[in-house]
């Protein structure tokens, strides 16, 4: 896709799309176009059922992309022509252990939560309105006229539009990821900070504790993806994270006292 100027996969239409659009070109015309952008390696768990869904998310940015009237994910409206069979996206075990969907009608994502699939999107370009053909308009003062654009011309900006819209992509995905971890964070941070506070006896170190176990969840949170394994680890890194402070405590105690103990002794009658 990226070895040719038109982002195309099948290197065989790429003379034939240079020689349409050069005579979209030359008679200073425009044509429209659509683009498939693929999001791979986005892991399950992403978004929310309703307010922050994925896909709600994705066809926001996309259709904030300059001359995007249309938005599609998965199969989009051609979803409109299947039966539910033929739309169903089935389901089997893996040889890991882990499910697999047979297919992908959905483009990645369900119920507003992305499944772990590819997430596919496309989007419809309009030709651009500065063609050297005369229009008919309206000026300022409400007179009959016409209009027509002179000088740089793009025949098609769906190609400019293409490293655009897979950067919208990235960002949407990323940020979501995000969100999503940032509200398991807003959900455990209080009742991991009053365990470890009973752990410490101190409310500075039980906060300590619960960011040192948020910071390294966050660099795992991959392995987990917010689910009962995820809640059970992140209780082991708290707790543990309490007793390392505890134990730093009791270390520090024993420093600081340790001269007088010692002095204690050495003036004691054996």
């Amino acid at each position: 896709v990226d070895q040719n100027p038109f982002f195309c996969p099948d290197v065989e239409m790429v003379p034939v799309w240079e020689e349409y659009l050069d005579g979209i070109r030359k008679a200073g015309s425009s044509i429209g176009a659509v683009v498939e952008v693929v999001a791979e390696g986005v892991p399950a768990g992403i978004g929310a059922p309703i307010y922050a869904k994925l896909d709600q998310d994705i066809a926001s940015s996309l259709m904030s992309i300059n001359a995007v009237k249309g938005v599609e994910i998965g199969e989009g409206f051609a979803s409109a022509e299947l039966s539910g069979e033929e739309n169903a996206d089935q389901m089997r075990m893996g040889n890991d252990g882990k499910p697999i969907f047979l297919s992908n009608h959905a483009g990645g994502i369900l119920g507003g939560i992305s499944t772990g699939q590819p997430v596919v999107a496309r989007f419809a370009v309009k030709p651009t309105s500065s063609i050297l053909t005369p229009r008919k308009t309206v000026d300022i003062e409400g007179r009959d006229t016409e209009i027509f654009t002179k000088g740089r011309h793009d025949p098609c900006v769906g190609l400019r539009a293409t490293p655009i819209c897979e950067a919208m992509m990235a960002i949407v995905c990323a940020r979501s990821d995000q969100e999503m971890f940032h509200q398991l964070v807003l959900r455990w941070q209080a009742r991991l900070t009053e365990m470890c506070h009973r752990l410490t006896g101190n409310l500075h170190d039980a906060e300590d504790a619960v960011q040192e176990a948020f910071s390294r969840a966050f660099t795992a949170r991959d392995q987990f993806r917010g689910g009962s394994k995820f809640t059970t680890w992140m209780w082991r890194i708290a707790v543990n994270s309490a007793h390392d402070v505890r134990r730093r405590q009791a270390r520090s105690y024993q420093t600081d006292a340790l001269p007088g103990e010692l002095a204690d002794h050495r003036g004691s009658p054996n």
